[in-house]
């Protein structure tokens, strides 16, 4: 049977076929241009673009990263971990103070858990805070500062957080604290209203201009995670196989860096948001930093 090399891609394809789509393979012709495979060279429709800028087809990468996955999963067996599961203490919706160092940060994290944990073989407890910045975006310019799109970074002093970051990453940061603390003033007035409500009252009332900032998608997860602050719902779950070999994986995949690190827990995102935006922890001892890790499902 008779074939043509496609005359975008060379790929030998049936003459009807090359004939119907004017000289071009059907992937061509509807705008699904192959890519060589920077490792085994051959053509793949769909690369798989890995974190330094390679493009890998699907048996390629599998490859690469099945060492990380093996890795991972002995990081997931209880018996290597530092701390101990028994006798965990969790402190729901912390308040600011006894998280950070200072307020600079207030009104861009929120405080979701404390979590008192005894390394093994020990007495002596550590004490870790997950906190998210739901409600405020980053700044699209570069994804390299902290804190960036995957996760913050803090160090720990004296059980609380100093943010070594840059404000700056945080879109109309130079906006949030004057609008939180309306918020929090109005909130706390008990108005009873609901969502919309309370979002079309902040608008008609709070007298700066706050356009050039995504205010509904902010005052939406404050009213939200605050409506949700007297139900109490114990949303952290500590690490364990079920939570980190199936979900974990994919932070492992796409930040390898956090591989070094000690996965203490998860805040699930239901029990505080009114989206999917979950916090993974992990720690990592020898400089005293803990990272906040965003998991968007």
């Amino acid at each position: 049977m008779e074939k043509k090399s496609c005359n975008e891609c060379g790929t030998l394809v049936l003459s009807s076929t090359f004939n119907k789509h004017k000289g071009l393979c059907a992937l061509c012709a509807r705008g699904i241009k192959k890519t060589i495979c920077d490792t085994c060279k051959n053509q793949v429709s769909v690369p798989l673009k890995q974190s330094d800028g390679t493009k890998l087809c699907l048996k390629c990468s599998m490859q690469l990263s099945q060492p990380i996955r093996d890795l991972w999963k002995k990081k997931c067996d209880l018996t290597n971990n530092v701390f101990s599961l028994e006798g965990i203490e969790i402190i729901e919706y912390p308040d600011f103070t006894t998280v950070f160092e200072n307020e600079e940060l207030k009104g861009i994290y929120h405080p979701l858990c404390s979590v008192k944990i005894k390394k093994k073989k020990s007495k002596d407890y550590s004490i870790f805070h997950i906190v998210s910045h739901n409600g405020v975006w980053l700044n699209d310019e570069n994804n390299t500062g902290n804190p960036n799109e995957e996760y913050s970074i803090f160090k720990i002093n004296q059980s609380k957080y100093q943010f070594n970051g840059d404000l700056t990453r945080f879109k109309g940061y130079e906006l949030i604290k004057d609008l939180f603390n309306f918020l929090t003033e109005e909130y706390n007035k008990k108005l009873k209203l609901t969502s919309e409500e309370f979002i079309n009252h902040i608008i008609s009332t709070y007298p700066i201009d706050i356009s050039s900032f995504d205010y509904l998608n902010y005052i939406e997860t404050f009213y939200y995670f605050n409506e949700q602050k007297p139900k109490k719902n114990n949303g952290f779950e500590p690490f364990n196989k079920q939570n980190f070999i199936s979900i974990g994986e994919e932070l492992i995949l796409n930040n390898k860096e956090l591989i070094t690190l000690v996965p203490i827990g998860v805040c699930w995102s239901e029990h505080y948001f009114q989206d999917g935006n979950s916090i993974f922890l992990f720690y990592e001892p020898e400089q005293n930093f803990i990272y906040c890790v965003n998991q968007y499902s």
